[in-house]
């Protein structure tokens, strides 16, 4: 199935799980074109398209504010209380049914922006990445001779403001496929001129996402379900009170879930929680390679998003919806694991693979 193929697909479940198996492709392919031990924005991208997934197919998100809201002792005070106040006055109540459908519903909005960040980068970047390495399949002997043959589906770009980002990167991935000793610091560049592309495309969609209007829905249902039923003005006043009180504790219930959900990265040998430090792996925080970048072609790339001036520490991203914060921990994530084996590892297994095939959703965990 060709990119464009998959881009148009409309169900977005199987949309995701064919956007991370091609971005496997994408980073086995470069690897073996001459990027090496060097993760390319692909790898990671597998990753982190994976752990989209499962928002995207409503996987943990609602069903853990759901378990947050019956399952907590002040929420279920908010609620009797609630339906205390309104006894005698509404012949409807509200319910775990109620808060259920809120939760359904956001969820639905919240998979929707993710969805929609998924394949617009996907739409973006793998037509550049195929035409990449269908130049390198022409055999190349030299980086001005794949500059040559990739230049076609770069010129486009060359008068586009926000495609000078893009075009710095390839260019660097051009150049770090046949430049061994200058490769880690290559690739580092690419990776985060490339990752700071998408991360500003996606800065809409993630702040949608996390500021999905839990409150604002529930507030409608109350008015549609109980308020109409209610037969004075004072006594909607008092009902108003006692919807704030629910809205807040839906509203922590919520935000404690959405975190859990969004704000992590999943690959093969570890969960990360985007919202603390990038732990150092056993040989420290970077590899050899990509201790000291003065001087190198990674330099001003890093230097632009990194707030921890080379040290790694601090990094966790407070804020998640700043597209500062986000890069402040994706560059430090970046330089430290871009020489990391796992991140090749295969997304599905064989079994879910002849699956997808054949247009079907796999078996198994996702």
């Amino acid at each position: 199935m060709s990119v464009q193929e998959i881009a148009e697909m409309s169900d977005p479940v199987l949309r995701n799980l064919l956007i991370t198996q091609r971005y496997h492709e994408f980073a086995l392919q470069l690897r073996d074109a001459g990027a090496g031990e060097d993760a390319t924005w692909c790898a990671f991208a597998v990753w982190a398209s994976k752990t989209a997934g499962a928002s995207i197919r409503g996987e943990v998100l609602p069903a853990k504010a759901k378990q947050l809201m019956t399952e907590n002792g002040p929420a279920q005070e908010v609620l009797h209380r609630f339906n205390h106040g309104v006894t005698g006055w509404a012949w409807k109540h509200l319910t775990h049914d109620h808060i259920g459908q809120v939760v359904d519903d956001v969820t639905a909005d919240v998979s929707k922006q993710i969805a929609e960040g998924n394949v617009l980068v996907f739409a973006e970047l793998a037509p550049l990445f195929t035409a990449l390495i269908d130049a390198c399949r022409s055999s190349p002997r030299t980086s001005q001779e794949l500059a040559a043959a990739f230049a076609p589906s770069l010129a486009p770009l060359t008068s586009d403001p926000d495609g000078v980002a893009v075009v710095a990167a390839f260019e660097a991935y051009e150049r770090a496929l046949f430049d061994p000793s200058a490769r880690p610091a290559l690739m580092l560049r690419a990776n985060t001129l490339a990752v700071a592309h998408e991360q500003r495309r996606l800065q809409p969609a993630i702040a949608a996402a996390l500021d999905a209007a839990i409150s604002d829905t529930l507030r409608k249902v109350i008015e549609q379900d109980i308020v109409k039923h209610l037969p004075t003005a004072e006594v909607r006043h008092v009902l108003g009170t006692l919807t704030g009180d629910v809205c807040a504790v839906l509203d922590e219930a919520w935000d404690t879930a959405l975190t859990e959900a969004i704000m992590q990265l999943v690959t093969p040998s570890e969960t990360l929680d985007l919202r603390r430090d990038v732990p150092p792996l056993s040989g420290g925080m970077f590899p050899p390679e990509l201790r000291d970048l003065a001087g190198t072609e990674a330099e001003s790339a890093v230097a632009q998003w990194d707030r921890t001036h080379g040290k790694g520490i601090p990094s966790g991203a407070h804020d998640w919806a700043r597209l500062e914060d986000r890069m402040n921990f994706i560059v430090n994530l970046f330089r430290s694991r871009q020489r990391d084996p796992n991140l090749f590892n295969p997304p599905f297994t064989d079994g879910q693979l002849a699956a997808l095939a054949q247009g079907r959703l796999p078996p198994g965990p996702l």
